[in-house]
């Protein structure tokens, strides 16, 4: 739960001084209640205290997002207040492996699709959603209907943050975006899974993040540091298997399906993630190792963003002018960023 020091950086002193603040905790089955099951049969548990309110709002960011295809609206049901039993499902391997369970993707999204069902189920009144600009600032508030305000906020999104590729690179330099997604490598993963539209099948993604806390939660950290990639694989779709997290360890496992993931970092022991990730004492050995592994004409991708962005592959056409400047291309005489 978040409290004390941590609560007020989350909500500001004087709302979380003046007004009462309920932590849902996913991990009680006593606090929440079954209220259904989904069209797939997913067991939807709610938290008891969003069931007794009179009247629902659901607040949230809308960005990409390496599952969802874009958090907000429907994600403050769940995972946001979701029991775990549904988590479980919803983060299992039967939904992250599907091909459209990814960034930028709505339809056909079977996580997005069957959380929006929930929250369906169990009622919202009102949503209040923001996006936000690369400094952190607000750009957008999108309110009213749990579908319509979300689309209308997914559509201003995806109209900043998608940039045209013409062609895939075989080495990707991108980052996780910077506070907060920086903070931890559980959350650096998200630059990895961001940069996949990028990068050719057998490329390189090099990511540069700070992990100053370090891994991340206890049970992520665990996973990191005593199994492999392969290994996780194997034992995931076991039904008496589960880890607070696995989920993210999975979305590591899809990147490296597709490339091969090198990292720099000084706030994480190379130690602790090199049976997943190539780890490296400095961005400028990371690059080096890239493109002598590619060789010295090998395409390079830039996306100083990392999952703040959509690259689409479209052909050899202009980046849109509105896009914002996050990604840069170069390879032979093409050039392609958003400012062209």
């Amino acid at each position: 739960p978040n409290e004390g020091e941590e609560l007020v950086e989350l909500l500001g002193e004087e709302v979380a001084g003046g007004y009462k603040v309920v932590n849902h905790r996913a991990c009680l089955e006593e606090e929440q209640a079954l209220v259904g099951h989904t069209s797939r049969g997913t067991p939807v548990w709610i938290d008891r205290g969003y069931l007794r309110a009179e009247f629902r709002v659901l607040t949230g960011l809308v960005e990409p997002h390496l599952m969802a295809g874009f958090s907000g609206g429907r994600k403050a049901i769940c995972p946001g207040i979701a029991g775990l039993e549904t988590v479980k499902v919803m983060h299992g391997p039967e939904v992250l492996e599907h091909p459209d369970a990814r960034e930028g993707v709505l339809e056909g999204n079977p996580f997005h699709e069957e959380v929006l069902e929930m929250a369906r189920m169990v009622g919202v009144d009102f949503v209040l959603n923001v996006s936000l600009s690369e400094d952190r600032r607000i750009t957008g508030v999108f309110a009213g209907d749990l579908e319509e305000a979300h689309l209308e906020a997914v559509r201003f999104v995806r109209h900043q943050v998608e940039v045209s590729l013409p062609e895939p690179a075989d080495v990707v330099l991108t980052t996780s975006a910077g506070y907060p997604l920086d903070l931890t490598f559980y959350q650096a993963v998200k630059g990895y899974t961001a940069a996949l539209p990028a990068v050719r099948d057998g490329g390189t993604v090099v990511l540069a993040a700070r992990c100053e806390e370090g891994l991340g939660g206890p049970e992520f950290s665990e996973l990191i540091r005593t199994t492999t990639p392969e290994g996780l694989m194997r034992e995931i779709w076991r039904d008496d298997f589960f880890v607070v997290d696995q989920w993210q360890a999975e979305e590591l496992c899809r990147a490296l399906r597709r490339a091969e993931a090198f990292f720099f970092s000084d706030g994480v022991d190379p130690g602790d993630v090199q049976t997943w990730v190539r780890p490296f004492p400095s961005l400028e050995e990371a690059l080096a190792e890239a493109f002598r592994k590619h060789g010295p004409s090998a395409k390079l991708a830039v996306i100083p963003e990392g999952p703040y962005v959509l690259p689409v592959i479209r052909g050899p056409k202009k980046c849109p002018s509105e896009a914002r400047n996050f990604l840069k291309y170069k390879g032979g005489e093409r050039e392609c960023r958003p400012s062209c």
